[in-house]
């Protein structure tokens, strides 16, 4: 004789054999409004960002370096760390949308 039975829980009640809904983690709505400000904010800020490509020449050898910045007034000052630019005079600077230019070190 043959047996029909349906799947059921642990409870021993009976149901349908898919598995039950991923569970949601209780601070799920307050990860997705960080991960919003954070993406946000990159937007926002990522026109300003730059990367910064130093050389100098020393005993006939060229040498160099690379490191990053951001433009921080209108008119074109950039700021960077000190450790980037410190005793290269050759200072070329690269933006998000690929423009190029030729920095000097103010201070």
């Amino acid at each position: 004789m043959d047996t029909l039975f349906t799947l059921g829980d642990d409870n021993g009640a009976s149901g349908d054999a898919r598995p039950p809904p991923p569970t949601v983690a209780p601070d799920a709505e307050l990860l997705d409004a960080y991960s919003r400000a954070v993406i946000g904010s990159s937007r926002r800020v990522a026109p300003a960002v730059v990367h910064v490509d130093v050389g100098r020449s020393v005993d006939g050898r060229t040498r160099g370096g690379t490191g990053s910045g951001f433009f921080f007034t209108p008119d074109g000052l950039l700021l960077t760390n000190s450790h980037v630019v410190h005793r290269f005079r050759d200072i070329r600077v690269t933006t998000l949308e690929g423009e190029r230019y030729s920095g000097d070190m103010v201070g």
